[in-house]
């Protein structure tokens, strides 16, 4: 478990003066009924989960009806990457037909989530953000925003609440990639069988992912391969995946090595993913029984530019029987020298933010 930088993040510290059960699951917080850790505003209730309720463990979360926020803050180290992940889901069955934006602000930024629907059987979802903070003292904010206000009672509703501080990334002597094995990532919600749903960054910068060192192209899943090892399950279709830029040497071949596999959630057929190391480009395809297998793959690239970009994409969107969206499972990238090539000093990495730099201000300037 790890250490949530936010107090009662999972909400299980309850109201001293509201009692909630099976029975009787929600109840109105008010200046008199406050809720450990945090602050409110507008129309928020603390509810129980069970029934048509669902949440983790049937236990406690929040729900933000109309014009209903939450918000905490918290000590942060400025510049430092934290990433935050929440769970949420509709109020009940019959809010379903009348969804509700969650909003989430970390100043400056502020980004809107809602349901997918079609990545797991549960029917709440567990997401992830990453930011960096700008001061001593970080405040996180979510706010309900009513697609249709045909029933106020249906704005999202909130629960396990993580936020966890990034450890700086560093080369290993055995890959030049940057978190090739995926372990540093959001927090995972043990029992959940989706995972965590990563999402683009939307013009923020490529240095806040949620998945740390790699940029996201388009939803992912951050997912469980097994005890705790960690991979990425592409579920986007033709567009979705992650890539990574490094600064490498010109006009030397490399090998890109990799593990693809199923998410052991009965993605049965075939599966094919897209890679490419700088120039080159090659499709690997092979059949998923949905058991979790893996298999080795690897490819060689000779570089043509100082920044060279490794992506990984799915060539289509497959689908389990029960229609939930699955695909290709990325896991253990390696990239290393063929020939004996220099790797890339911490310098190097300077070298190719210039690099980029050049190419975006010579852009600006055609």
């Amino acid at each position: 478990m790890i250490e949530d930088l936010l107090q009662n993040g999972d909400f299980e510290a309850s109201p001293a003066k509201i009692r909630v059960n099976e029975s009787n699951q929600r109840a109105v917080l008010s200046p008199s009924n406050t809720l450990s850790g945090w602050e409110f505003g507008g129309v928020v209730e603390y509810v129980k989960g069970g029934g048509d309720i669902s949440l983790p463990d049937n236990g406690h979360g929040i729900q933000l009806a109309k014009d209903g926020w939450i918000s905490q803050s918290f000590r942060s180290e400025p510049d430092s990457l934290y990433l935050l992940t929440f769970t949420f889901t509709a109020a009940g069955t019959d809010c379903w037909w009348s969804p509700s934006y969650l909003i989430l602000s970390v100043p400056p930024h502020s980004t809107a989530f809602y349901l997918q629907e079609r990545y797991g059987h549960e029917s709440w979802e567990t997401h992830a953000w990453g930011f960096r903070a700008t001061t001593g003292k970080t405040n996180v904010k979510f706010s309900s925003q009513a697609q249709s206000y045909a029933n106020i009672s249906c704005g999202p509703l909130l629960d396990s609440v993580y936020v966890k501080e990034q450890e700086h990334l560093e080369t290993l002597a055995d890959n030049i990639l940057l978190n090739g094995d995926f372990e540093q990532g959001p927090y995972l919600y043990p029992k959940s069988t989706i995972g965590v749903l990563l999402h683009p960054l939307e013009g923020r910068d490529a240095e806040t992912s949620s998945l740390p060192g790699w940029k996201i192209k388009d939803t992912v899943k951050y997912i469980d391969i097994d005890k705790g090892n960690r991979g990425i399950e592409i579920v986007s279709g033709s567009t979705g995946g992650i890539e990574q830029s490094i600064c490498l040497a010109v006009g030397v071949k490399y090998q890109l090595k990799f593990q693809g596999g199923d998410a052991n959630n009965s993605c049965i057929g075939a599966l094919a993913v897209g890679v490419k190391g700088g120039s080159s480009a090659h499709n690997f395809s092979y059949m998923s029984f949905g058991r979790g297998d893996f298999m080795d793959f690897s490819m060689e690239f000779t570089t043509f530019s100082q920044v060279t970009n490794v992506s990984f994409v799915s060539l289509y969107r497959a689908e389990t029987k029960d229609l939930m969206f699955c695909g290709p499972v990325i896991d253990n990238v390696v990239l290393v020298p063929s020939m004996g090539a220099p790797k890339p000093k911490a310098s190097s990495y300077i070298l190719m933010a210039f690099a980029i730099l050049s190419r975006v201000l010579g852009t600006l300037y055609i």
